[in-house]
Order: C-alpha cells, then structure tokens, then sequence
C-alpha cells in the first residue's frame, strides 16, 4: 500500500514523495499514540483551509464558561487552564460531524494524531462534555444560589472522581470524549481524503 493510493492526486502534489514526505513526521513523532490507541482513531472537526497534512499549534482560547471554569479548576495540578489549552477529540463511535450550517461549514472531520509525550484523560459516560456537563452545572448553581463556591466545590470532587488518565483505548472504544493536554501542537490528516482509516496507518507503518 503506497501512499498515492491512498491520497488523491490534489494532496500529493506532483510525486509520491511528497506525501510520504508530509506524513513522515507522524510515524516520527506520534508512536506513542499510535501504539496507545490501538488502531482506533480521534477525530476532531477543523478548518476547511488546512492542508491536507496539517501541523496544528494548540492556542489557548480566550473564552471561559462556568463549565472551563470549574473544569480548569478542578484539574489545575494536571495542567494550567486544561480546557482552553486542551484538545478535545473523539472516536468515529461518538464523534459529530459539523452541520452544514453558516456557524460550523467552515469545519470538516480531521483524524488527529498527538505527538509523544502527550497526556490524556476521560470520563467513562461523557461523550461531549461542554454540552453534557451545562445542565448539571446551571442546575447546582441554581440550587445554592449565592452559596456558588459550595456549587462550585461539589462538581470539581466530582470531576475529579470520574476521570481517569489510563487505557486510551478503552477511552475511544467506549465512545468518550478525550482531552488530549500537555502538548504544544498535533498532526492532523483530513479524513476525506483517506479511504480508511486503516488504509492511513498501513501507510504509516510502512514508511
């Protein structure tokens, strides 16, 4: 399986070389996640203007919600501002591509592949945890009203609880979110121009 059977012709460019060339850096760089996850993949949607092999630089967001708030804080020892400094993926199991809609077109399915010396964790039930988790927050909120650090002090135990930072695998099997930290930039290969998945890292392990 050669890479030119796998890309078409508009991603390759004008030889195989260079795409073996544009995927060399993620059998360099990215074993440890490929070994870990097992041959299942993480998809993440992202914009329509990246390459088809792209280099992703992890930005910290600018937005806070009471949800990356209390999320941040709850995990402050693992990471600074976890959620704004995080990636946050799934498996094709959970995974939601964007609607085709003026807020999400610009997006598209991307596999994503972070390098060696990443970090990760997941909650076993949460598949999409900014939506999931809102509900459960406004209604504490709501429920101690001024007392907002008790709120507050009760859902970082609990997320603290219910994470867990072992078997990547087992993670994206089980259809959970994963947040992927501790890294300043990850790979990204558009999935429409694979055929599979499995396709993709035949050609990985053979280069």
């Amino acid at each position: 399986m050669f890479i030119n059977e796998i890309l078409p012709p508009r991603c390759v460019g004008n030889g195989d070389d260079i795409a073996i060339d544009a995927l060399r850096p993620l059998v360099a760089n990215c074993h440890q996640f490929l070994e870990e996850s097992k041959d299942l993949p993480l998809l993440k949607n992202l914009s329509v203007e990246y390459k088809d092999v792209q280099k992703v630089k992890v930005r910290q967001q600018k937005r806070t919600t009471a949800f990356s708030e209390t999320f941040n804080q709850a995990f402050k020892r693992e990471h600074t501002n976890i959620v704004q400094r995080a990636i946050f993926a799934n498996g094709e199991s959970s995974f939601i591509k964007p609607l085709l809609d003026s807020s999400s077109a610009a997006q598209e399915p991307f596999y994503i592949f972070p390098p060696n010396g990443y970090k990760f964790m997941y909650c076993k039930e949460v598949k999409n945890s900014t939506s999931e988790y809102r509900q459960v927050f406004d209604a504490l909120f709501e429920q101690f009203g001024n007392e907002k650090e008790q709120a507050t002090t009760i859902i970082t135990d609990l997320l603290k609880f219910t994470y867990t930072k072992e078997n990547l695998h087992e993670g994206i099997s089980l259809g959970s979110e994963i947040i992927i930290y501790g890294v300043p930039y990850y790979f990204a290969v558009r999935a429409s121009v694979v055929n599979t998945y499995n396709e993709l890292l035949t050609s990985l392990h053979n280069h």
